[in-house]
């Protein structure tokens, strides 16, 4: 079976990053060279350590990378298509450091307590998390068209990075009140 990374690599830059090659790499912590080494054809087989770079930076498999999965590793429904589950991964990878942090805290006032429950969505809270809009129209066009239009790439990525810089903040902001 032939290798099919540099396709997938060039979906999830396209997808993940706009197309921006420099941040793709800066979040995989390759240099920037060696992803574009990758992705004009001019490395044809990148090492095992450049691929599990990049599938942890990116929350995926090798496998997938490589082409021996079909499917992306988590997706755990094939209604959605594989821009959703690329955004989806990558946002789960880039929070889980700091959710993981997150829920070891032990906050001191209410207020704190609060906000840390919302984040992570606290099972003892009663009241279900709300969808977003674009949740709901993403549901909605499924049920209706069987599929969702790459048009909604640019603002599911917003959205996404929406929700990874509020995280990034309210932990910041949580160390530097030391709770």
């Amino acid at each position: 079976m032939k290798s099919q990374h540099r396709a997938r690599l060039k979906e999830v830059v396209d997808v993940v990053f706009a197309g921006n090659e420099a941040e793709a790499a800066r979040a995989a912590r390759v240099p920037q060279q060696t992803l574009n080494r990758i992705l004009t054809g001019k490395t044809k087989m990148p090492t095992l350590v450049t691929l599990q770079k990049l599938a942890d930076a990116f929350g995926l498999t090798v496998g997938w990378l490589t082409g021996a999965e079909s499917e992306v590793q988590g997706a755990w429904s094939s209604q959605y298509p594989n821009w959703f589950w690329l955004l989806y991964m990558y946002e789960r990878q880039r929070k889980a450091s700091d959710l993981s942090w997150l829920a070891k805290l032990k906050p001191k006032t209410e207020a704190r307590r609060q906000i840390k429950a919302k984040i992570l969505r606290d099972p003892k809270e009663k009241k279900p998390p709300s969808q977003s809009p674009l949740s709901l129209l993403m549901g909605e066009r499924i049920r209706e068209a069987g599929k969702l239009p790459t048009s909604y790439i640019p603002p599911a990525r917003a959205a996404m990075n929406a929700r990874i810089q509020l995280l990034e903040i309210v932990v910041k902001e949580f160390k530097r009140l030391s709770v």
